[in-house]
């Protein structure tokens, strides 16, 4: 069976899963609700935002706000594929148009559903998922009216600011063990309408800070200087430790990231099956040679 049937068949799976609850919409609406409200409890995190709240914000504009800029290595970028601006032009014109197109189609449904914050994982490393985040975040931050915050949630292995060549002036990691604030985490790499926060090294105790919940705090703090944030997760890996389930239920949606040639089919449906009982939002896939491109060949919607 090839890579293409099973994500087709993943799909299938999780539609058939989507009509199930529209069919008991008395049931799965308060679950869910339930759900996110006793990890927020459990957690003495700040509540999250609820979409009725989402675009009544009036507050300034991210970019009159201030944070530290740390200049990214540009040949860093280039090595890493990130499509950073004044970056490599040919591996501009090869990566600009897909996630252009991947942007476009995960836009549609941020805007049509209400979303704020969105998350990528993948089944296991090496699979791309970190790179689809940075520089579709990149590609959100370059319409101009989009405030872009990326995330970097993937503590055992933080590979963001690595990509970019930077080191964070606080890392996350600080905020987790409350050693500093949510505001504090943020800073800038020069890039319009694009803010980060993320760790600079692997933190063994990962599982444990994650599930102390103070990153709700930064998402607290973005929607207070942002009217219409996007927050974009990049999680762990959902087959190598449990972080990614254990932020998935405080996300309006999940994507979900494979390999051409690096994920197992086994692996795939595991994921998929581990992810059912919250938004997956769609199948990301990666390193695709069919259609003449190295980075994506396309959004699967699921449902």
């Amino acid at each position: 069976m090839s890579i293409q049937r099973s994500i087709e068949r993943a799909i299938a799976t999780a539609k058939a899963k989507a009509k199930e609850q529209a069919a008991h919409p008395d049931l799965s609406v308060p679950v869910q609700a339930h759900q996110r409200a006793v990890a927020e409890t459990a957690s003495g995190a700040a509540p999250a935002i609820h979409r009725k709240q989402r675009y009544a914000v009036a507050q300034p504009s991210v970019m009159s706000a201030s944070f530290p800029q740390i200049d990214f290595n540009l040949q860093t970028c280039i090595q890493n594929r990130v499509l950073i601006p004044s970056g490599d032009p040919a591996l501009e014109a090869r990566g600009a148009a897909s996630y252009r197109m991947l942007r476009t189609r995960i836009l549609h449904r941020v805007r049509s559903s209400g979303w704020t914050a969105i998350g990528f994982t993948s089944p296991g490393p090496s699979e791309g998922k970190t790179l689809t985040a940075l520089n579709l975040s990149l590609s959100v931050a370059r319409e101009k009216n989009n405030n872009v915050f990326l995330v970097d949630l993937d503590l055992r292995n933080p590979s963001v600011a690595r990509y970019l060549g930077v080191t964070p002036p606080h890392s996350i990691v600080d905020l987790l063990s409350g050693a500093v604030e949510a505001k504090q985490t943020l800073f800038s790499i020069g890039v319009d309408n694009f803010l980060l926060a993320g760790a600079g090294a692997s933190t063994p105790d990962s599982s444990e800070l994650v599930a102390a919940g103070r990153h709700m705090e930064l998402f607290a703090y973005i929607a207070s200087i942002s009217p219409q944030p996007l927050i974009v997760v990049d999680l762990p890996p959902v087959l190598s430790t449990d972080e990614a389930l254990v932020v998935a239920p405080q996300l309006d949606a999940i994507f979900l990231v494979i390999g051409e040639g690096t994920t197992r089919r086994d692996g795939l449906a595991r994921s998929v099956d581990l992810m059912s009982e919250f938004n997956l939002a769609g199948v990301i896939l990666n390193k695709s040679r069919g259609v003449g491109q190295d980075y994506y060949s396309g959004a699967y919607d699921a449902p």
